[in-house]
């Protein structure tokens, strides 16, 4: 169903904003905010936001498929579909982190991306502190200066609304 709609070029340089403008309204009024969580239906509204003043064009129009594919796989299929969250996987792998790896490099993060190297280095923090018993190093320092960095660096992409929750 969904990939046999094809979105050419014209189309998405001229007409992506009504497009994606219209078919987030029907998705929203197809789903309660429960399922509309489950399917990142904010960090979706974002990332296309985003797209449509992205310049130049040519580098855009991959990534706006990719948002319309994914809005049409749920204004196409039934809402019982929900219940399968390896449905909700797929189409979340196969199109929003697809946009989201390329966004990447216009400042989107996603909250998770720094949780494991933070637990990594604490736990290398507390190995040095107990097995070396460094004087005056009893407190893992480093790991209080990175999360400390992180929930800064993460309220300031909050603000710009360039933070995502996909994971």
């Amino acid at each position: 169903m969904v990939e046999n709609k094809i979105y050419s070029n014209s189309v998405l340089d001229r007409d992506y904003k009504e497009l994606f403008n219209s078919k987030c309204k029907f998705v929203k009024n197809k789903y309660s905010e429960r399922e509309l969580n489950l399917i990142h239906y904010n960090d979706m509204f974002l990332m296309g936001n985003f797209l449509v003043d992205l310049k130049p064009l040519s580098h855009s129009r991959e990534l706006k498929k990719n948002i319309l594919k994914f809005l049409d796989i749920y204004i196409d299929y039934n809402k019982s579909l929900l219940k399968n969250r390896n449905f909700i996987d797929e189409s979340l792998n196969n199109y929003l982190l697809k946009v989201n790896s390329k966004l990447v490099k216009y400042g989107f993060t996603n909250k998770g991306t720094y949780n494991i190297v933070l637990i990594i280095l604490f736990l290398i923090e507390l190995t040095v502190i107990y097995f070396i018993a460094i004087p005056f190093y009893k407190i893992p320092i480093l790991s209080i200066f990175l999360f400390t960095y992180i929930k800064i660096s993460q309220a300031k992409k909050r603000k710009k609304g360039k933070l995502l929750n996909l994971y």
